[in-house]
């Protein structure tokens, strides 16, 4: 070991090395103290009492700089790619452990599906017609204080996740840490996955190992995942799966890959078309027994996993339509408070708005060959015109492809502002800075311009 650290440090800028470890040393020393901070003898959610919000601001902020600070870094850095990755690897790893003795300090998500994986266990009770506050079991169900009346939002997949989990052990604390395993794998794997799609698509070696870097050590994604364990990562991990078959020529796993996607929330059936219509494209119908068993396959896989739930077809459609909540003006994008505002569109409305216009995005992408903003842009148009109850994690649909998607400074001032939410400033407010932010780079880049035109690359 300390004659491979030797090599490294030989061989590398020693400045250059000596940031990136650093940054990554703060990272990390701020997860820690995150925990240590917030440790306690039960397993409540430090957001919910108000006397932690301010600490919690603190570190969103925090985090944000140092994620700031570390693209700056790997940016500019001249460390190998085999090193990049060596020091993002080790970095994860440790982030890791001190996830997986941090309770979740921001979301109760993971504590509701929990408890009701053990409502199944214990006593038989369907999670989708079972709400947390008919579950006697105590020492799982005191720390889900909010949406005690609502049953389980997720799909079969993520329900079976934590029946599973929940079968296996009666304490809490290693249920929480069975979860949080679970999804560093799917994180670690998604890193995999990352380098080789970056490469596929024409980055440099070099450039696939910074932005996988990015992704392993975006204080985002800890956050929310591997702290606070929100499933909607595991849509964003099919979504990413689905891509890699697609740039494998797998067009039936891709879809089925979509299918599976939208077993955990409903959104990946939005673009179960892409792969279709790229098949088609290239090979026109010669594909078509291999698009035909990936579409009988997944209909077949969606109502097998929906079957042991006694899910009846409308109620299959209803849960994948998802429920209609009026929601908060303070969660509602922009393009939602338009569209009520001055058309008056009801939450029905605003879902079949969105799902329009999601698809006709995902039409544009295809049309000019974009296909990993495919696999992006209609969610973002769908969260900013018809969701009336936004919430940060939802982008976990979406970042492990926007790391392929979009340049890596966009990512990283995204990440900025979703860290705080919702804790500093809403999702409303959110939005309308990242739209002025937006609006004075285009400014400035048209003014950049002799001719006055913008550049639009």
């Amino acid at each position: 070991m300390a004659l491979t650290i030797k090599k490294l440090i030989t061989r590398t800028n020693k400045k250059d090395l000596a940031l990136l470890i650093g940054i990554c040393a703060l990272i990390i020393g701020v997860l820690i103290f995150q925990q240590r901070i917030f440790v306690r003898n039960d397993f409540y959610v430090a957001h919910h009492f108000g006397e932690n919000w301010p600490m919690l601001k603190t570190i969103s902020i925090i985090l944000g700089a140092l994620y700031l600070g570390l693209w700056a870094v790997i940016r500019n850095t001249k460390i190998s790619a085999k090193n990049i990755l060596v020091i993002a690897s080790t970095a994860f790893i440790l982030i890791a452990g001190v996830a997986l003795v941090t309770h979740p300090t921001r979301s109760q998500d993971l504590y509701h599906s929990l408890l009701l994986g053990k409502g199944l266990t214990e006593s038989g009770l369907n999670p989708y017609t079972t709400a947390p506050q008919d579950v006697d079991y105590p020492s799982w169900n005191y720390p889900v204080l909010a949406w005690k009346d609502v049953a389980m939002p997720y799909g079969p997949i993520w329900s079976d996740i934590v029946i599973g989990i929940a079968y296996v052990t009666s304490s809490l604390g290693v249920a929480l840490v069975l979860a949080k395993s679970f999804f560093i794998l799917v994180l670690a794997f998604l890193g995999f996955l990352l380098f080789k799609l970056a490469q596929h698509q024409s980055f440099t070696r070099e450039a696939a190992a910074k932005i996988t870097a990015l992704f392993l050590l975006n204080p985002f994604i800890i956050q929310t995942v591997l702290i606070d364990g929100h499933s909607d990562i595991l849509v964003g991990f099919f979504l990413m799966v689905s891509l890699y078959l697609l740039s494998r020529e797998k067009y039936g796993f891709s879809i089925l890959a979509l299918a599976a996607g939208g077993l955990v929330k409903y959104s990946p059936f939005m673009i179960m078309f892409a792969p279709v219509y790229l098949a088609i494209r290239k090979y026109g119908f010669k594909k078509i027994g291999q698009l035909l068993a990936g579409l009988v396959v997944s209909v077949a896989l969606v109502i097998s996993v929906y079957h042991p739930f006694d899910a009846t077809i409308r109620g299959i459609i209803k849960l994948v339509l998802g429920i209609n909540l009026q929601g908060l003006a303070t969660e509602f994008l922009p393009g939602t408070t338009m569209l009520i505002q001055y058309f008056h569109m009801t939450p029905s409305h605003l879902r079949i708005f969105g799902i329009v216009a999601a698809i006709a995005v995902l039409v544009w992408a295809l049309h000019k060959k974009k296909i990993a903003l495919a696999y992006t842009m209609p969610f973002i148009v769908f969260f900013f015109f018809a969701t009336t109850w936004f919430q940060a994690w939802y982008v976990l649909w979406l970042m492990p492809v926007i790391f392929l998607a979009w340049p890596s400074v966009a990512v990283v001032l995204m990440t900025a502002l979703l860290l705080p939410m919702p804790e500093l400033i809403s999702p409303s407010m959110v939005s309308y800075v990242a739209m002025t932010i937006i609006s004075v780079v285009l400014f400035f880049r048209y003014l950049s311009h002799e001719d006055g035109r913008a550049d639009t690359r």
